[in-house]
């Protein structure tokens, strides 16, 4: 049997922070959004700064690290890795399309129906 080039215990390791690496978006603007409500920090360093700034940069910091979460599931054996790689694309691929719907559909239209008053 051939030895992979990338050992398993590196894919394991990589592909768990792969997974942090995926849902810290998802965090950072649970914190943005929460964090003023409980008067923890001001609504413009939570939802300006942390939610609407960091996590979108975190997000395509995802992009890269699902994609090498890939390569790593192959170099190590994909039929053992390929779900938690698949699973780090798949929550990298939601998280982007909220933002895009958020930038791009969303905000807009509060923008219009501010316009019409």
């Amino acid at each position: 049997m051939r030895q992979p080039a990338v050992s398993h215990g590196f894919a394991d390791l990589y592909l768990h922070g792969a997974t942090l690496v995926a849902l810290a978006p998802t965090f950072l603007v649970a914190v943005g959004v929460i964090a003023p409500k409980l008067g923890l920090m001001s609504e413009g360093v939570g939802v300006g700064l942390i939610a609407m700034e960091w996590a979108p940069h975190f997000a395509l910091g995802s992009v890269a690290a699902g994609f090498f979460g890939v390569l790593v599931a192959v170099l190590a054996g994909f039929s053992k890795f390929w779900l938690r790689a698949l699973l780090v694309l798949a929550i990298t691929t939601a998280t982007l399309f909220a933002y895009v719907y958020d930038r791009e559909v969303r905000q807009p239209a509060a923008v219009a129906a501010l316009s019409l008053r």
